[in-house]
């Protein structure tokens, strides 16, 4: 994520890797910032993990999913960032 970030920075407010997914609370200042920042994420991922597991071009990381809602910036952004914050404790794997 470092790597995307530093190619295509963007606020990060909160995140958390799961082992099936992951999430990320991102508050882009400008219009693009995000359609910039997630493909960028994604081929990074895709490489490394296609790397570490000896494999290329194959598999559910190469679909590009992702899902996108805006947040207001009041108790709503609160609650969301408690829940990706408290993923990992609520899945037992912390």
């Amino acid at each position: 994520m470092l790597l995307a970030l530093e190619q295509q920075p963007i606020r990060l407010l909160a995140s958390c890797v799961m082992p099936n997914h992951g999430q990320l609370v991102l508050w882009p200042k400008d219009d693009g910032e995000l359609t910039a920042f997630v493909p960028c994420l994604m081929q990074t991922h895709t490489l490394r993990k296609h790397a570490r597991d000896y494999r290329s071009g194959t598999g559910h990381f190469d679909q590009g999913h992702f899902k996108s809602f805006p947040i207001e910036a009041d108790d709503h952004l609160d609650t969301v960032l408690r829940y990706v914050e408290r993923n990992a404790l609520r899945a037992n794997l912390v």
